[in-house]
């Protein structure tokens, strides 16, 4: 597998170079400028999913659905005044 990825890094590497110059001079790219950048990539012929065994099926369960996010606002406390210690001895 690594060989087969090995002619694809000069490739990407030229694109993401090409990416990076374009965001230093802009900072934002829309849609169009990123895919006027990647136009140049040639699509490859389409592999089954590697499973890491010839005899495990991929699975077709999507991935956990992770919930959202909740953050509790936890507020500063008030400063609170204290009274003065009385004297008793008057």
């Amino acid at each position: 597998m690594h060989q087969g990825l090995c002619g694809f890094q000069p490739v990407i590497h030229t694109l993401l170079d090409e990416m990076v110059l374009e965001l230093l001079d802009k900072e934002t790219l829309n849609k169009e400028e990123i895919s006027e950048i990647f136009k140049k990539v040639r699509a490859v012929t389409p592999r089954p999913a590697w499973t890491g065994s010839p005899t495990r099926i991929p699975s077709e369960q999507p991935p956990v659905d992770v919930p959202e996010r909740v953050v509790e606002v936890i507020e500063p406390k008030k400063p609170t005044r204290r009274k003065k210690a009385t004297s008793d001895d008057k």
